[in-house]
């Protein structure tokens, strides 16, 4: 064998191993979402989301599945309450007819009809109330919810909130 034709198999070999590679890791990086057929929460955030806001307004978004929805509770942190209020719309951005309940620490959101499976709900907590001292930090609060014909509170998740001290 001659120097080219070796060169020519290794450039082969080469040109094969990385095809191989680059579908392999294309493949372990492409995210792969289970069959999340559990209610959950999709998204958090503020509006706006910086530290020059006065009175942001805090959302949460939860996708709804495999029952009707009845309520949600948003178990709040000592010293951190809505004080506004807390508005619920939908997917295709129609408000929802909702009761908010302070129960302790708790708010609970009812709702005056049950909620469909795959309603994607968006929650908007205006003017949360947060110690002085209290300021400055994340917020990490557990979000869970009522579903017809059942009869438990069900974990959807945690909504993340960052305060800013004045």
């Amino acid at each position: 064998m001659n120097k080219e034709s070796i060169m020519k198999k290794l450039m082969f070999l080469g040109t094969v191993l990385a095809a191989t590679f680059a579908s392999v890791s294309a493949t372990f990086a492409t995210p792969s979402l289970p069959n999340l057929s559990a209610p959950h929460i999709d998204a958090t955030g503020a509006i706006p989301n910086n530290k020059s806001a006065s009175a942001p307004i805090y959302f949460f978004q939860v996708h709804i599945q495999g029952h009707t929805l009845s309520s949600v509770t948003i178990d709040l942190p000592e010293g951190v309450k809505v004080g506004g209020t807390i508005n619920v719309v939908d997917q295709l951005n129609r408000s929802i007819e909702a009761t908010v309940t302070p129960q302790g620490n708790k708010a609970v959101v009812s709702f005056a009809q049950p909620i469909a499976t795959g309603t994607t709900l968006n929650f908007y907590m205006r003017e949360m109330s947060i110690d002085g001292n209290k300021k400055s930090l994340i917020y990490l609060i557990p979000v869970s919810a009522k579903f017809a014909n059942l009869n438990a509170d069900i974990p959807l998740g945690l909504v993340r909130i960052q305060t800013y001290g004045k």
